[in-house]
C-alpha cells in the first residue's frame, strides 16, 4: 500500500491547484492510501486513511474527494474533523469549503474539549468558529459502560443548538431538559458556557430533589465572577413545606491570605404550631501565612437553632466547633496558641456548662537522634477551661522524655 504524503503547496499540479484557494501562509497536509485526479472532471480523489489538514485543523476519512471548481471537500466513511480548541466532530457525510471552515454534515457526532457530547441528526460549519446543530442533545454525563443506549443522568434536547466557539457559548432554541430520560422543564431559550470556559458569571446546573421536612425543593444557584481571585454563589431554594431559602458563599484568595463565607437565611417555624422566625447559618474558614515558620486562622459556625442545620440538609452534626488560632513550625519544633467555642445541638446540652476554651497552648519538640539512635523530645501544654454556670478550670502539663528505637 503505497501511502501518499504531500505539501500541496508545493507538490503535484493538481495539489497546488488545491492550495491556491487556500490560505498560501499556511501549508496544507494531504495524506491517503491511494490518490486519483480526475481533470476532466476537476476533481481529485483520495482514499484509505484519508488525512487533509490545514493548519492545527484536520479533516480524516476513508474517502475524501475535492472539487477544484467549486472549492469544496466532499469526506464519506468515518469522519472525523479535529478542532484546534480539541473539540472532535464524527459524521457520516461531511461537505466543505476548501479551507474546512464552512460546510454541511449529516448524522454529527461531537466530544467536545471535556468530553462532553452532542449529536445531532445533521449541522453545519460556519466561518470555522460556529457550529450550528438541527434536533440535537447535549450531555456532559459519561454514557453506561454495560447499556450505553440508555438514558445519561441528564441531558438537554432541543430543536436547534448553535456552538459558538469565538464567545464559547452553547446556545439552545426549544429545549427540554431531562433527567434520566425523562423530560422535566421546557424553556424556548437556553445558554450556558462551553468547556473551554472555566469560570464566568451566570445560572449553575438546578438541584431537584424531595424531603419529608421541606417537602418537594428545587436550588438555583447563580456564580458570580468578581475577579480571578474573587467569587460568590447566590442559591435560592424553593421548598413547598418551608418557603424560600437563600444561601450565599464568597471565596477570596490574597497572596498570603485565603478565605472563605458561607451562609443561609430563611424566616419559618421551628417546630410544627409554632409561629414564623428566623433560622439561618454562618460558616467560614481564614488562613494567613506570615511568613515560611507562623500562620494564623479561624473557623466559624454558628447556627440559629439545634435543628436547624439537619432539617435543611446542611450538616448533621451534634456540635459545632469555633476556633482561632497561631502556629509555627521551625526544624523539629511545633507551637500553637488556640481558642475554642463551642455549640451544642443536642437537647440535652446546656449552654451554661459548655466550656470556653482559652488558651490552649501547646509546645513539642523533637530532638535529632543521638549516637546510638536514641531521641528526646518534650511536649508541653497549658489550658483554661471558663463555663458560665459550671466549675473552671486549668491544667498545666509536660512530658520530657529519651526513647531507644
Amino acid at each position: 500500500m503505497a501511502a501518499f504524503a504531500a505539501l500541496i503547496l508545493f507538490h503535484s499540479a493538481a495539489m497546488a491547484q488545491i492550495g491556491s484557494r487556500m490560505d498560501r501562509n499556511t501549508p496544507v497536509i494531504f495524506k491517503a492510501d491511494q490518490l486519483r485526479n480526475e481533470q476532466k472532471l476537476g476533481i481529485v480523489i483520495a482514499t484509505g486513511n484519508v488525512e487533509f489538514s490545514q493548519g492545527e485543523r484536520t479533516l480524516l476519512a476513508d474517502v475524501v474527494t475535492y472539487n477544484r471548481r467549486e472549492d469544496t471537500v466532499t469526506a464519506k466513511g468515518n469522519i472525523s474533523l479535529v478542532e484546534p480548541t480539541g473539540e472532535v466532530i464524527f459524521a457520516d457525510r461531511v461537505e466543505l469549503t476548501g479551507d474546512l471552515r464552512n460546510g454541511i454534515i449529516e448524522n454529527m457526532r461531537v466530544r467536545l474539549s471535556d468530553d462532553a457530547r452532542i449529536a445531532a441528526a445533521g449541522g453545519r460549519r460556519i466561518g470555522g468558529e460556529k457550529t450550528e446543530f438541527r434536533k440535537a442533545v447535549y450531555s456532559p454525563c459519561k454514557l453506561c459502560e454495560k447499556d450505553p443506549s440508555r438514558a445519561p443522568i441528564w441531558q438537554v434536547k432541543a430543536f436547534n443548538v448553535t456552538h459558538d466557539q469565538t464567545s464559547r457559548d452553547v446556545v439552545y432554541k426549544d429545549a427540554f431538559l431531562e433527567f434520566y430520560g425523562v423530560p422535566v422543564m421546557y424553556t424556548p431559550y437556553l445558554s450556558h458556557p462551553d468547556p473551554t470556559v472555566d469560570r464566568r458569571t451566570g445560572f449553575l446546573i438546578p438541584t431537584y430533589g424531595s424531603d419529608s421536612d421541606l417537602g418537594q425543593f428545587v436550588s438555583t444557584p447563580y456564580y458570580i465572577d468578581i475577579a480571578p481571585n474573587m467569587d460568590a454563589t447566590i442559591t435560592p431554594t424553593f421548598t413547598t413545606g418551608e418557603g424560600i431559602v437563600g444561601a450565599a458563599e464568597l471565596r477570596h484568595r490574597l497572596k498570603n491570605t485565603a478565605y472563605k463565607l458561607d451562609g443561609s437565611l430563611t424566616y419559618a417555624a421551628k417546630d410544627a404550631g409554632d409561629d414564623d422566625t428566623t433560622r439561618g447559618h454562618i460558616r467560614g474558614n481564614l488562613l494567613h501565612e506570615f511568613d515560611s515558620t507562623w500562620r494564623s486562622g479561624a473557623e466559624v459556625f454558628i447556627s440559629t437553632d439545634d435543628t436547624y442545620l439537619r432539617r435543611y440538609g446542611i450538616k448533621s452534626t451534634d456540635t459545632l466547633e469555633n476556633r482561632l488560632y497561631v502556629e509555627g513550625f521551625r526544624g523539629r519544633s511545633y507551637a500553637a496558641a488556640n481558642a475554642y467555642y463551642f455549640q451544642g445541638l443536642r437537647t440535652s446540652d446546656d449552654p451554661g456548662n459548655t466550656p470556653i476554651v482559652f488558651p490552649k497552648l501547646d509546645y513539642n519538640y523533637v530532638g535529632e537522634p543521638g549516637r546510638f539512635g536514641g531521641q528526646w523530645s518534650v511536649d508541653a501544654g497549658f489550658l483554661t477551661l471558663t463555663r458560665t454556670d459550671g466549675t473552671d478550670s486549668r491544667r498545666l502539663s509536660g512530658i520530657t522524655q529519651w526513647e531507644l528505637p
